[in-house]
């Protein structure tokens, strides 16, 4: 199937792919617009724990996506997406493209698109936004799919997590093995999202793109640093050869460090106030529905809102402390230690 779609001819760094769009229009938890603006200024390859985890996890989750379809039914045909370094199938404009995980198609002879997706984290409340506008992107890209398929193996235990993402061989293979086996005796289930299309929303989305790919790539103007780029700052901070300690002067900067800083010190007091209040609320919510409702799962309000509380299947998970009692090497040897990082605390005098 891939051989009917054009690609891409531009370099990467003139392109826009699916994986960028999310930080583009502000709904990436990973990345920021300006983030994309650097990369694409000064492109540097680079292997996080994450994309190790997604490539290693990426065959596993096909041969289950192979068995078992989007709707419990096999493909009638499937074939394996582009992989990292081939060139993007061709979008509407010469600067988009999108690299699926799948083609594949349904009984009806629907083509359709599919994207494999890993998580320590469970997913709660439907498809995550970033991912929806990521395969959305992909729709645009793909023209004749009917529609996208998004699967995604959610709630990884932090021990199976470091296996996929480890830079040693055996231990991803082990890992594999791990998910593999979880995924078929149903110990994992993974969740599976339609994505329809919806033409407004694609073209709506492509001008958003579009806007903003003219004036910070084809106009070389730095996107306004937001507050999710403090990441960035932070690691910048770390590579910095600074004293541990300094003593602020108000007198030289006009005060304005102390301004910031009790600024923060009280919107996190808000914040623990409105966190506490919510904790209250949401037990006195579940008390009533446990006295009043039942085993209900479902309560439509007067002005049509719904409010849901529904059962699912607990989470698998590895008993780490026992592994490493039984197994201290076998533990040892798939432990992996994340990167240093710093915490910004607040403290009396």
């Amino acid at each position: 199937m891939l051989e009917q779609f054009p690609r891409c001819t531009l370099p990467r760094q003139q392109l826009i792919t699916a994986s960028e769009v999310a930080a583009i229009v502000g709904v990436s938890p990973w990345q920021t617009a300006h983030d994309v603006w650097v990369n694409k200024r000064n492109p540097k390859p680079q292997e996080t724990a994450a994309m190790r985890r997604g490539t290693a996890a990426e065959d596993i989750i096909h041969g289950w996506f192979e068995a078992h379809g989007h709707d419990g039914n096999r493909p009638l045909s499937v074939e394996p997406g582009l992989r990292y370094g081939d060139a993007p199938i061709q979008g509407p404009l010469t600067w988009v493209g999108a690299s699926p995980d799948a083609l594949a198609v349904d009984a009806d002879m629907n083509v359709y698109t599919v994207e494999y997706k890993t998580s320590s984290q469970p997913w709660f409340g439907g498809i995550p936004p970033h991912y929806l506008v990521q395969v959305r992107w992909q729709l645009l890209c793909v023209p004749t799919a009917a529609y996208g398929v998004l699967i995604g193996v959610t709630g990884l235990s932090v021990e199976l997590d470091g296996m996929l993402a480890s830079v040693d061989a055996s231990a991803q293979t082990a890992g594999q093995t791990v998910l593999s086996l979880m995924l078929e005796h149903g110990a994992m289930v993974p969740q599976v999202y339609i994505v329809q299309r919806n033409p407004e929303e694609e073209r709506a989305l492509l001008r958003q793109v579009a806007d903003w790919y003219a004036h910070h790539v084809v106009m070389d103007i730095e996107p306004e640093l937001q507050a999710k780029d403090l990441a960035a700052v932070q690691r910048t901070w770390m590579a910095l050869e600074a004293p541990n300690t300094i003593e602020v002067d108000d007198d030289i900067d006009g005060g304005k460090f102390s301004r910031l800083a009790a600024d923060l010190a009280a919107a996190d007091a808000t914040a623990k106030e409105a966190e506490e209040a919510a904790k209250k609320a949401r037990a006195e919510l579940l008390s009533y529905w446990a006295s009043n409702f039942g085993t209900a799962e479902v309560a439509v309000l007067p002005g049509g809102g719904k409010v849901s509380y529904k059962s699912q299947a607990g989470r698998a998970s590895i008993d780490a402390d026992r592994l490493r009692k039984e197994h201290p090497q076998l533990a040892a040897e798939y432990t992996t230690q994340g990167a240093p990082f710093r915490t910004l605390r607040f403290s009396k005098k």
